[in-house]
């Protein structure tokens, strides 16, 4: 079909697509997926240039699916564009870019786009704040982070957590400490992402007692049941620690599941001091072989 000069279309795909679940073929339906996801970018982007005229729906629209699909130079070609017709753009794009810079670590794109909103007056509310926050967070630019963060009007919750998080990622665990505190005494109530931003805060820092204080306080104090995340930075301190690891692995393995398993075995394998006996080791029988890179840690 395709030596024939002919290209498929929304009927062709779901049919070999069905064709390679039927066979379990993954990697065929992988490739089949981004062919077609691939196939729809282009003749979406050639509707877009043949449209005798353009409006915010259709620059939107064709921008947003650039960054889903990771092609942040096409969207950033496409908004300069836009910026130039003096066009509005939604609140919602805006922040979908900065998310996407913040995953692909392209912080030069997310400064172009932080200072188009400085040019341009755009109101930068609370979801565009907070994902500026955290896209300098995760670019390794906590300073620029603490400035929007302060610069914000408004914050809720989620902002203070990615303010939260950008400062324990980086192992600032006095800052990320005082935020919490400031945040607490703002009448803002923490989530189950706070606490496990402070618990890494311990964990790069060594923090024990304060590790201990967050665990706790999550659940009498704020009524948040800890999950596996946070069970697994809590041995991960206290085997940093070198303090009760044998003790804290022992009785929250049994049925914690493989997230957690894999946080411990990539910590236990940093510890010299720490032995998995035989009996341990029969935890991970339980996963069978879907999970071998846990097995493979264990090794």
């Amino acid at each position: 079909m395709l030596f024939s000069g002919i290209s498929p279309d929304c009927i062709t795909f779901p049919f070999i697509i069905k064709e390679c679940a039927s066979r379990l073929d993954s990697r065929g339906g992988r490739s089949i997926h981004g062919e077609a996801v691939k196939d729809g970018f282009v003749t979406a982007r050639k509707l877009f240039d043949e449209m005798p005229k353009w409006d915010v729906v259709s620059w939107n629209s064709m921008i947003i699916g650039y960054l889903r699909g990771g092609n942040l130079d096409m969207a950033l070609e496409l908004f300069r564009r836009m910026e130039k017709r003096n066009i509005i753009t939604w609140n919602s794009m805006i922040t979908g870019f900065v998310q996407a810079c913040a995953y692909l670590g392209a912080i030069d794109h997310g400064k172009w786009i932080h200072g188009y909103l400085r040019r341009s007056g755009v109101e930068c509310d609370v979801v565009v704040g907070t994902a500026l926050v955290d896209m300098y967070g995760k670019c390794g630019s906590v300073e620029r982070a603490s400035e929007v963060f302060k610069e914000m009007p408004k914050r809720d919750a989620l902002a203070w957590t990615a303010m939260i998080s950008a400062f324990a990622h980086h192992g600032y665990s006095k800052e990320a400490f005082n935020t919490f505190e400031e945040m607490d005494a703002m009448g803002v109530k923490p989530n189950y992402v706070t606490f496990l931003g402070l618990l890494s805060a311990c964990v790069h820092s060594g923090i024990v007692e304060k590790g201990r204080w967050c665990f706790n306080m999550m659940k009498r104090v704020y009524s948040i049941e800890p999950q596996l995340h946070h069970y697994a930075s809590m041995v991960g301190i206290l085997i940093r620690a070198g303090r009760r690891g044998r003790r804290a692995y022992q009785k929250h393995a049994n049925g914690t599941g493989c997230v957690y398993l894999g946080g411990i075995t990539r910590r236990l394998s940093d510890s010299w001091k720490f032995r998995i006996r035989r009996k341990d080791s029969k935890v991970f029988d339980r996963f069978g072989t879907d999970e071998p890179c846990f097995l493979y840690q264990l090794v």
